[in-house]
């Protein structure tokens, strides 16, 4: 109703959910275009598109079953050496800066290769790092790291990092015929307090659980990243 993940079981647990009508891929797809999808949420199991599709961050770890065709697997996998989809060292206040470059790097390196094996006269790259940042940060945005390096607003450096590489792609890959998108899917901002929409439903008898069931027992919880702290 509320969320792009279905919640299950009483730790709040779940999986990303399909959405229940075509993407714009497969839209684009079914009309004969070429299409390309790196690392877009809610899309795994990746669907079989006239092109390419890399499952986003709830994709089960970095492994076959993430992309397709089976050769855009192994395009990613020589381009990056490989990478974790949902890395929650990043999504911490103790945040972890290189993990965040070898991130960034592996999808820019690894969608170039894609482009390069299945050329496109669509495709679609989500970096997702904006959001996994503000998520821990938007509250204190400087960081202290562990090796001594300080950063005064973390959201500025990944806006600088997201600049760099879209700076990149418009060098490298758009021309004057090239029609480019920059997409957000929300802002950020800090909140005072939490509302469990799955708990108010239930008080107003709006919805119902499974007697085995206690998600709405608990505020909500993407993964392992609270939203307690906002």
């Amino acid at each position: 109703v509320f969320d792009w993940r279905q919640f299950t079981d009483a730790d709040g647990s779940g999986a990303a959910v399909k959405p229940s009508v075509r993407t714009l891929w497969r839209l684009l797809s079914d009309r004969g275009l070429r299409v390309g999808v790196m690392n877009v949420p809610a899309t795994y199991p990746p669907e079989s598109v006239n092109g390419f599709v890399v499952s986003g961050p709830e994709s089960p770890g970095f492994t076959a079953d993430m992309a397709s065709p089976p050769e855009a697997f192994e395009t990613l996998a020589r381009a990056t050496g490989g990478y974790d989809p949902f890395p929650t060292s990043i999504q911490s206040p103790e945040g972890d800066l290189d993990e965040m470059a070898r991130q960034v790097e592996a999808k820019t390196v690894g969608a170039a290769a894609l482009l390069e094996r299945f050329p496109t006269d669509v495709a679609m790259v989500c970096y997702i790092m904006p959001d996994w940042v503000s998520h821990a940060f938007i509250g204190n945005r400087a960081l202290r790291a562990p090796d001594g390096r300080v950063v005064e607003d973390m959201m500025l450096h990944t806006y600088r990092m997201m600049d760099a590489k879209l700076a990149y792609w418009l060098d490298n890959w758009a021309d004057a015929d090239t029609t480019v998108l920059v997409m957000s899917d929300h802002g950020s901002k800090t909140a005072a307090s939490l509302i469990n929409l799955d708990r108010l439903c239930a008080q107003h008898g709006w919805l119902a659980y499974p007697s085995r069931s206690r998600c709405g027992e608990k505020p909500l919880r993407f993964g392992s990243v609270s939203y307690n702290h906002l």
